[in-house]
Formats: structure tokens, C-alpha cells, sequence
């Protein structure tokens, strides 16, 4: 039977193992200057449910700010979270004023003449209505000639101009498209009979329905499927290289998943997180 200072000295021993795995892992990881410098890992937000929003106890939750978390320890850097309104998020980029805007962007082929991407889930547009309306916009093109709720900017907004299009092309009367400023908006849009549906991101999309009680349902398939994740500069490659690289290790070490299906979004993972830099990424 081994001694008590045997046991002591492997645990020691495993204890050092252990820091010393992180400390490699951290360092793999290819640091940007300003990150290195300054001892900060400065993102910016926006409030989009159920990925990144406040609690009732105050609290910023959601599987996005639980990974900029993970991220930051990788690091061995201090988190520091900027909340920025959404549709300010690219201008701010372009201007310099933030390095990285830590979301669930969809990358699409306007916003890759602007900024870069580094995509860390798939997923695609879907319509959301009243359980009452289900089967009757099962087929999304039922929602032409409809009112339909998006928020300004987001993939939604450029998926209701695409329907549009098809709704053109089948001979049908193209749908009113009502933006909204906010993601909450747009819902209470529909839940008040404003709009006949709104669209929205399968994984936010389904977070509300499960917290409508009943309110609202998603219906039909997906569309527009599209690669998901952060914002940053064009041509920003150090913080591309940083941002994909903590990404990577987080998906590598069973962190990124074990988020996203705390989070009911285990379906829109991916094995790799990949920088995009040109819309001819997308159409592959």
C-alpha cells in the first residue's frame, strides 16, 4: 500500500501536470499585442437572447459570454465586456473603436465587403408565429402578402429581402417588412398581432419559443443555413489568428460543446473555427 507521502507526491506531481497542460494550451495560442500589453481581453456585446442578455439577478448569462469566459482564461487575461448596440457594432470596427465584436453574426456577403468573420456555429433563418398559424405558414413563401417582424440588421433582415425575392419570382405579392430596433420587439410584434410571424435565427428563435409559455412556435424548415460567430476588422489578421485560435482550443477541449448543449444548441456546432474573409467562403 503506498505511503501517505507517495500519494501527497503524485498529486503534487498531477497538480504541476495539469498547470503546466493549461499553461502550453495558453500559450499555443497566438496572443494579440494589445492583448499581451495590456492584460485585458476586450470584447464588445449586444444583447441578443438567449446567446448574451441580462438575468433578473443583473447577471450577463447566455452560451456567448460563458465562451468570451472560457476565452479569457485561456488567455490569462482579464474579461472586459462593452455592451454595443448592434447595428453600431461594424461602424465601430471600421472606425477602430473595438477590436472584437464577440457575437452570433451570420457572415454574409455584404458584411464580408466590411468586416471579417470567425465562425464558430451554423445555423439558418426560420419563421416564428403563433401556435394557431403554424400549419398555415408551413411553407414560408405562405408568408407573402403577410406582414413579417425582423430586427434591423441582423441575418433575418437580409433573409426577409431573399424571400421577398422568391416571393416575387413565384407571381406572388410581396410581404411588408417591418423593422424593429430590438430582438424583443420584433416578438412582441407578432404576440400582439401586429405582425403575422417574424424571423429570427433558429437558436434564438427556438429560446423563445420555449420561454413564451406557449405563445409562440417555430414553423417549416430552416433556410439561408449560414456560418455564425464574431465580427472584427477587415484585414485584422492578428486578431483574427487570436480569435480563432482561443476558439479552436475551446472546441478542442470539450469546453466550446459542453456550453452549447447547456445551452439546447448542441445541433449548430462545428468541428472547426474558421476565419472568413471572402463571400466565395459562403457559397462553397
Amino acid at each position: 500500500m503506498m505511503k501517505f507521502k507517495q500519494l501527497k507526491e503524485i498529486a503534487v506531481i498531477g497538480a504541476l501536470a495539469l498547470i503546466a497542460a493549461q499553461g502550453a494550451n495558453a500559450q499555443a495560442i497566438p496572443k494579440a499585442s494589445y492583448v499581451e500589453s495590456s492584460g485585458k481581453f476586450t470584447i464588445a456585446s449586444t444583447i441578443y437572447a438567449p446567446f448574451a442578455y441580462v438575468d433578473s439577478n443583473g447577471k450577463r448569462v447566455g452560451p456567448s459570454i460563458e465562451l468570451a469566459e472560457a476565452a479569457a482564461k485561456l488567455l490569462n487575461a482579464t474579461l472586459v465586456v462593452d455592451e454595443t448596440p448592434f447595428t453600431s457594432l461594424i461602424p465601430s470596427l471600421k472606425a477602430g473603436r473595438i477590436k472584437i465584436a464577440w457575437l452570433n453574426a451570420t457572415a454574409t456577403a455584404e458584411r464580408l465587403q466590411q468586416v471579417d468573420f470567425v465562425a464558430w456555429i451554423k445555423e439558418g433563418t426560420v419563421v416564428s408565429t403563433l401556435p394557431e398559424n403554424k400549419a398555415t405558414y408551413a411553407k414560408r413563401t405562405a408568408l407573402c402578402g403577410r406582414t413579417v417582424a425582423v430586427q434591423s440588421g441582423t441575418a433575418a433582415d437580409f433573409s426577409a429581402d431573399t424571400l421577398n425575392a422568391e416571393c416575387k419570382s413565384s407571381g406572388l405579392r410581396e410581404f411588408k417588412k417591418d423593422i424593429y430596433p430590438s430582438q424583443q420587439e420584433t416578438v412582441q410584434a407578432v404576440i400582439s398581432r401586429r405582425a403575422d410571424a417574424y424571423l429570427d435565427d433558429s437558436t434564438a428563435a427556438g429560446y423563445y419559443s420555449k420561454v413564451s409559455n406557449g405563445r409562440l412556435v417555430i414553423t417549416g424548415e430552416g433556410f439561408n443555413v449560414k456560418p455564425v460567430g464574431h465580427i472584427i476588422a477587415k484585414g485584422d489578421t492578428e486578431t483574427a489568428k487570436m480569435v480563432a485560435g482561443v476558439m479552436q482550443a475551446l472546441i478542442d477541449n470539450g469546453t466550446y460543446l459542453a456550453i452549447l448543449n447547456k445551452w439546447g444548441m448542441g445541433f449548430a456546432a462545428v468541428d472547426k473555427a474558421i476565419v472568413y474573409t471572402d463571400a466565395s467562403q459562403i457559397q462553397k
